[in-house]
C-alpha cells in the first residue's frame, strides 16, 4: 500500500512538473514574440504566425558559447563565425560552463513537440499556429512569397527555449520563413520577475 501511494505521488509530481515547465516554455516564447519587430518595416507585430512544430536549438551554439567565453576572458584571439553580443555588458558571459552543460543535456532530452493555439490564449498578443507545409519554399509560389514579404507577413519557426538549472536564464532560437539567413539566437534573464533580453548571437555569413 505504501509503495502504491509513493508511485501515485511520484506520478502526480511528474505531471505537475511537466505542466509547470511547459507553462514556462510558452511564457518564454511569448516574451520572445513580444520583443519581435517586423524585419522590413521594423514595427511591432499586432499578430504573428508561427509554425506548428517547435524545433531544437542548435547544441553547437552552446558549445561555441563556452569556447568564446574562454577565448574572450583569457584575451586570446577572437574567433571567427558566430559571436555573442551583450546588450548590457554586466551580463556578458554570466552563464557558467556547468549551466551550459546542463542546458546541452536538456536539449538532448527534448522531443519534437507541437505548439497549441489554446496555450497562447492568456497572452495579449494574437498568435496563429500555421501548418508548416503551407509555407515550405518548394510549395509556395513566388508571387505569393513576394506578396507576403512586402506585407511583412512572415512565418516564424521558434525553438523550445532551454533553461538553466535555476530557471532564471533561457536561450531561444527563431528563424523566419521566406527570408534567408534570418536565424537568430537570443539570451534572456529574469530580473525582478520579468524576462529581459541580455544577449543575441550574431552570425557572420
Amino acid at each position: 500500500m505504501y509503495k502504491l501511494k509513493f508511485l501515485f505521488f511520484l506520478f502526480l509530481s511528474l505531471v505537475f512538473c511537466g505542466c509547470s515547465i511547459q507553462k514556462m516554455e510558452y511564457k518564454a516564447v511569448m516574451t520572445t514574440i513580444n520583443d519581435l519587430k517586423t524585419p522590413i518595416n521594423k514595427r511591432i507585430y499586432d499578430t504573428i504566425e508561427i509554425v506548428d512544430h517547435s524545433y531544437q536549438l542548435d547544441v553547437s551554439l552552446l558549445k561555441g558559447y563556452k569556447n568564446q567565453k574562454r577565448i574572450i576572458l583569457n584575451n586570446e584571439l577572437k574567433p571567427s563565425g558566430n559571436f555573442f553580443e551583450w546588450i548590457d555588458k554586466k551580463y556578458a558571459w554570466i552563464i557558467t560552463d556547468k549551466e551550459i552543460d546542463y542546458m546541452i543535456q536538456s536539449i538532448q532530452k527534448q522531443s519534437k513537440s507541437f505548439w497549441e493555439n489554446r496555450k497562447f490564449n492568456s497572452f495579449k498578443k494574437t498568435v496563429k499556429i500555421v501548418d508548416y507545409l503551407k509555407f515550405d519554399d518548394r510549395l509556395t509560389e513566388d508571387l505569393e512569397r513576394q506578396k507576403r514579404i512586402k506585407e511583412d507577413k512572415f512565418v516564424y519557426f521558434i525553438s523550445k527555449p532551454v533553461f538553466n538549472k535555476n530557471k532564471d536564464i533561457f536561450i531561444i532560437q527563431y528563424e523566419i520563413q521566406l527570408l534567408p539567413y534570418s536565424r537568430l539566437t537570443l539570451v534572456y534573464k529574469k530580473e525582478n520577475g520579468d524576462w529581459i533580453q541580455i544577449g543575441i548571437l550574431g552570425q557572420n555569413w
